[in-house]
């Protein structure tokens, strides 16, 4: 299970189960060491040793806190000996967080290209909180008409969720994000939601995302690379 943490990314992975590597994983106190000599670099993948301990968890909330550490493009594949173990500290690390729940849409239109919208000098994909009482799937078309300006949209299937944590009001939350694939028919006006500080919304061919490298979130990076991997 993958959390993101803004730029940077935890992935809580069982030994047996990870990638082949031919080197073994080192101790959170190593990783430390060789990042306050610059030994890593954008868009490297770590892998630590990791357990259920609560001093390695408290260690672990409080780098994925820290607003330096979360500005790095990162992956930290956090190795356990055992599924148990992992599942046992996944747990205890996510309790450390509210828990807050999000819905959105990954939308193709007849042309196969994607929704995107573009806010905070970044391209995203449509979604927001989902209301009191209200259903999930219910939320993500709100949120997608609401950001896009759609008015028609069909939910083809549920796509996996995300999860990423925030600070808000001086608390923690992990959030996760529901995900919809949706189709939007015929040609309609699209519009961004301004007062949500969305500046633009396009749509965005698979080729184009692949040759330009639009800014965006890890996150959405991972919804494109599932998403072109399930859609070629």
């Amino acid at each position: 299970m993958k959390i993101f943490a803004y730029n940077l990314c935890l992935d809580f992975s069982v030994k047996n189960s990870s990638q082949n590597f031919d080197f073994s994983p080192i101790s959170y106190e190593a990783f430390l060491i060789q990042l306050q000599e610059g030994l890593y670099f954008p868009g490297q993948v770590i892998y630590l040793s990791a357990n259920a301990n609560k001093d390695f968890l408290d260690n672990l909330f409080v780098f994925q806190a820290e607003e330096r550490y979360r500005n790095l493009y990162l992956t930290l594949y956090l190795i356990f000996e055992e599924e148990a173990i992992r599942q046992k500290a996944l747990t205890k690390f996510c309790k450390r967080f509210r828990d807050k729940v999000a819905a959105g849409g990954i939308v193709i239109n007849d042309k196969e290209e994607y929704l995107c919208i573009f806010g905070r000098g970044r391209w995203s994909f449509a979604k927001g909180g989902v209301k009191r009482e209200e259903d999930i799937q219910t939320a993500a078309i709100r949120e997608v008409q609401e950001e896009t300006g759609l008015v028609t949209v069909k939910v083809l299937e549920k796509c996996p969720s995300t999860f990423h944590t925030f600070i808000r009001k001086g608390k923690w939350a992990i959030k996760e994000t529901h995900w919809y694939k949706m189709f939007a028919p015929g040609e309609q006006v699209i519009l961004p939601q301004e007062e949500e500080g969305i500046t633009d919304v396009k749509w965005i061919s698979k080729s184009t995302w692949i040759e330009q490298k639009p800014p965006t979130y890890p996150l959405i990076t991972e919804l494109m690379e599932r998403e072109f991997a399930n859609f070629p």
